[in-house]
């Protein structure tokens, strides 16, 4: 369930910036260092404040290694929230960094 994450994130309306860490609430330093049992894997998503409508660029990155995990695009229309669903179930964090393109 979506309660075993939590976002913490910038976002810039005037810019149309979105930059976001997820973290899972289980995956703990004391867990990685001790080699406890994996903490079950969560979907979700969350939702921005009311961003300027147009097509976003969305990068999802792996924190541990510093590379992107996943790429897509999303059309924004209405000028509302945007929803950002992480691209696969987590075990551990992902950030994301979102703008819309020219």
């Amino acid at each position: 369930s979506t309660d075993r994450a939590r976002v913490m994130a910038l976002v810039s309306t005037s810019r149309a910036r979105v930059l976001a860490w997820v973290s899972h609430r289980d995956h703990t330093w004391r867990r990685a260092i001790e080699g406890s049992v994996a903490p079950a894997p969560v979907s979700g998503s969350f939702t921005t404040p009311p961003l300027p409508a147009g097509r976003y660029a969305v990068e999802w990155w792996n924190t541990r290694t510093g590379r992107i995990e996943s790429r897509n695009t999303i059309d924004h229309a209405g000028g509302g929230p945007l929803r950002l669903a992480w691209p696969a179930p987590l075990a551990s964090d992902i950030a994301v960094k979102a703008g819309r393109l020219p």
